[in-house]
């Protein structure tokens, strides 16, 4: 049995996948394994691996790939990856991304060492050649306080800076079908069921293309984004419902949701649906001492419809 299996869903990262790949193949971890997901990539991401693999022989036996007849997002390729899965720990990293190189083995150590259901690290935000954010130190080890912590946007819930254990994942979980909030929804039921939390000073270096997303960023878009995340936050209420330990922090979650739809607020329609989502929930994140007080006036002046002020394409602003 491997000790880590690391999950690498594979789609329209050309560009980007030689350098994911390099900081795993050269990991200082022996006993490993890589699982890759090509999710029915429209470009050359499994040609340019392959070749890459070439140069690492030691690691071809460490090596599975899947691979979907049709593309099918990145929560089947995730699950898909899951499946055949076979490590103590379960670890995931997105093809754009690096970690690293000795990651794995000090995650792997300090979690056998201290009996650890998770094992946090921290994760460097990369725009282009610029680090714009990091996350750094403040964790917590009680997991009703890691997950109020997520909830509120304090803590960052992704699963690409967390190595969990296996059998975690064998409890009841409602999987995701839509992607966007999909990290979200699984990591918030996850640690529901990690008693031991534990952290490593190692990094996760998450890339992004501002630029890129800004200029694709279209109305549509934004409302299927909108109400993919809408469906995640859902099925996170319904997992939590009956608990009164997360009810402020559900109150948060709505309150966030709505800011997906920001660039769209031109849309009279759009900024309609912002102010009918979640009604209420503003006021309720207004008056919650553990919100961030920046984010607490915010909430006020959005419960008073004082903020956003929304403009239509002619830079006019919209009427309340």
């Amino acid at each position: 049995m491997p000790k880590v299996s690391v999950l690498v869903p594979v789609y329209g990262v050309e560009k980007y996948i030689e350098r994911c790949a390099r900081s795993l193949f050269e990991q200082t971890l022996d006993d490993i394994e890589f699982i890759f997901v090509d999710d029915c990539t429209p470009d050359r991401s499994m040609q340019v691996l392959m070749g890459l693999l070439n140069e690492y022989p030691r690691r071809k036996s460490q090596v599975k790939i899947i691979r979907h007849e049709t593309n099918q997002g990145l929560p089947a390729a995730r699950q898909s990856g899951l499946k055949i899965a076979t490590g103590e720990y379960i670890a995931h990293c997105d093809s754009d991304d690096w970690v690293d190189i000795d990651l794995y083995e000090c995650l792997y150590r300090k979690a056998v060492s201290e009996n650890l259901d998770v094992t946090i690290f921290h994760c460097k935000t990369i725009d282009g050649d610029r680090i714009v954010s990091e996350t750094a130190g403040g964790y917590r080890i009680n997991k009703i306080d890691c997950i109020n912590d997520m909830m509120r946007g304090k803590m960052w819930w992704s699963l690409c800076n967390k190595m969990i254990k296996k059998t975690v994942y064998s409890n009841q979980i409602y999987y995701p079908k839509d992607g966007m909030g999909e990290d979200m929804c699984l990591t918030l039921q996850l640690f529901y069921y990690c008693e031991r939390i534990g952290y490593v000073d190692k990094y996760y270096y998450y890339f992004i293309n501002s630029h890129s997303i800004i200029q694709h960023l279209t109305e549509e878009k934004c409302l299927s984004k909108f109400y993919q995340i809408i469906r995640n936050v859902e099925i996170v209420k319904g997992f939590y419902r009956s608990n009164k330990s997360f009810v402020k922090g559900l109150h948060y979650l709505e309150y966030n949701t709505k800011f997906t739809l920001l660039p769209a607020l031109g849309n009279k329609e759009i900024y309609s649906l912002w102010k009918q989502t979640y009604k209420g929930c503003e006021l309720k994140v207004a008056t919650d001492t553990n919100v961030r007080i920046k984010d607490r006036v915010k909430a006020f002046l959005s419960a008073i419809g004082l903020y956003p002020f929304p403009r239509d394409k002619y830079g006019y602003l919209l009427n309340n």
